[in-house]
């Protein structure tokens, strides 16, 4: 995926529109815009991401600290090598491996590739709705 991956393109839309699917398919990848979303700061550290990740997808109530330890290790792991370098080549995000630091530029957000499909757009809001009426809104 290239820079110029959020303009418009006529047919290229509906392939960006994939890509951003593929993209957000990983929980982790989810968990991680949500975290950047929802931080005070511009840059965050991968020890931040993974810990919020770790948190809230553990699923057991026991032996919480030790076994957030250890998936904390395995998401760093799996953030470092694989999910921060996908976000980072949609431009989503940037991430600097040798400081394991993340910024969030707020632009473009992953509703505004969606927006780019301008066809495709009304139907993808639907899927969200459970009622007809919040569908005509």
């Amino acid at each position: 995926m290239s820079d110029d991956m959020f303009s418009e393109r006529g047919g290229e839309t509906g392939r960006e529109l994939d890509q951003l699917f593929r993209l957000l398919a990983d929980r982790h990848r989810r968990y991680t815009l949500y975290y950047l979303d929802a931080a005070e700061s511009d840059v965050v550290t991968l020890d931040e991401i993974a810990r919020y990740i770790a948190e809230q997808t553990h699923t057991d109530a026991g032996d919480r600290e030790r076994s957030n330890e250890i998936t904390h290790e395995r998401l760093r792991t799996r953030l470092h090598h694989n999910h921060l370098p996908k976000l980072a080549e949609t431009s989503l995000i940037e991430y600097d491996a040798r400081s394991q630091t993340v910024r969030d530029w707020g632009e473009p957000s992953p509703m505004k590739w969606a927006q780019y499909n301008q066809n495709e757009l009304p139907l993808l809001r639907s899927l969200f709705c459970t009622s007809a009426t919040e569908r005509r809104v």
